[in-house]
């Protein structure tokens, strides 16, 4: 759970970056900004996701939700891009006071300690480090740009341009729904009038709809991951057994007389 960074924690004056494994791995679901969208869609499979109140665009990492299949099983992304919102974990922006936004940290993530590799989050009269007004500026650009994107999302909506989206992906022997997804309708989308056209571009709207549509043979890089890592953990199995059958010494006997 994200909690407020404060200088009145002395848990929270110092940071060391250690990428949690178990953290990543099991995020498969993760938003895409207007600003990273065209590096986006070269390696991801795009979709739309409706929220409460809000509707956004989204990454999916994995076909089932504990895990993300473009990492290692140490979270080494094996891709060239990083989603922005990824890489601010385990950073993010909280309410704070007085309406504004304050920088919040996810205290599970094992990097609120001290060590030679430590950033300083606070200098010692309480004001943000250098480390931390950076962190915040990086989480206010990805804030401003997700906003931007949601509203450019949710004119979409308004033009009935998002449908359910009842893809699948083959993983191991059966085709796993990717439940709760959007996609963009083609035939919606050619239907619009020329003034609906230019009132989604200038909202960045459309350069949403054709990425998640471009982004669509992206879905076999999933099903080609799943393979990869399919295969990866049988010869760590193998290995392992192999290695467990040379230290078997059933019939051998030690005598030390």
């Amino acid at each position: 759970m994200a909690v407020p960074l404060t200088h009145a924690n002395p848990d929270h004056h110092s940071f060391v970056p250690t990428p949690d494994p178990a953290v990543v791995l099991a995020t498969t679901r993760v938003d895409i900004c207007l600003g990273e969208v065209r590096r986006a869609l070269q390696t991801f499979p795009l979709a739309f996701r409706r929220g409460r109140d809000t509707v956004g665009l989204i990454a999916v990492l994995g076909a089932r939700p504990d895990r993300n299949l473009f990492v290692t099983e140490d979270g080494r992304w094996l891709c060239p891009y990083v989603p922005a919102v990824s890489r601010a974990w385990p950073f993010s922006l909280g309410p704070g006071p007085e309406g504004r936004h304050v920088v919040c940290i996810d205290e599970t993530c094992g990097g609120l300690r001290s060590g030679p590799d430590a950033h300083a989050l606070f200098e010692a009269n309480g004001q943000p480090a250098p480390f931390l007004q950076q962190i915040a500026s990086f989480l206010g650009t990805i804030g401003a740009d997700l906003k931007r994107t949601r509203a450019a999302a949710a004119l979409l909506d308004r033009h009935g341009l998002l449908t359910d989206w009842a893809a699948t992906a083959r993983i191991g022997d059966a085709d796993v729904p990717l439940a709760g997804l959007l996609r963009v309708d083609e035939a919606a989308l050619r239907g619009l009038s020329p003034e609906a056209l230019a009132a989604l571009r200038d909202a960045g709207a459309l350069e949403l709809a054709y990425a998640q549509l471009h982004a669509l043979p992206n879905l076999a890089a999933l099903e080609m991951l799943a393979r990869t890592h399919a295969r990866a953990d049988a010869r760590q199995q193998e290995q392992a057994r192999e290695t467990a059958e040379m230290f078997q010494f059933d019939d051998v006997t030690f005598n030390f007389d």
